[in-house]
């Protein structure tokens, strides 16, 4: 039985809704509003590798790795004016294993 490497990489980018905004001084024209920080431009990245070893066809073992982060300036052509308080990152590690019986 052998080994696998499963890296990946991943780049995900949304423009803010029309009605979001951090701030609202007064209601929009069209009435909607919204501060959800869901509907915020943004972009995140993520990087994983995860590693498996088969040591006969019931039992796999996996260790898994990701470093994400999320901030304002990696929206694609960047509309969203951002706080630094807004963007994170975290690493993962996980492990996992496949039995079958």
């Amino acid at each position: 039985m052998g080994w696998q490497i499963s890296p990946g990489l991943r780049y995900y980018t949304q423009h803010s809704a029309y009605f979001y905004n951090t701030f609202f001084e007064s209601i929009p024209d069209h009435g909607y509003l919204s501060s959800d920080y869901r509907l915020a431009g943004f972009g995140a990245r993520s990087k994983k590798l995860e590693i498996s070893k088969s040591f006969n066809p019931d039992f796999t073992l996996y260790l898994h790795y990701e470093k994400y982060g999320r901030r304002y300036d990696y929206e694609f052509h960047g509309q969203t004016e951002g706080s630094d308080l807004d963007d994170y990152s975290y690493s993962l590690f996980s492990l996992s294993f496949d039995v079958s019986f």
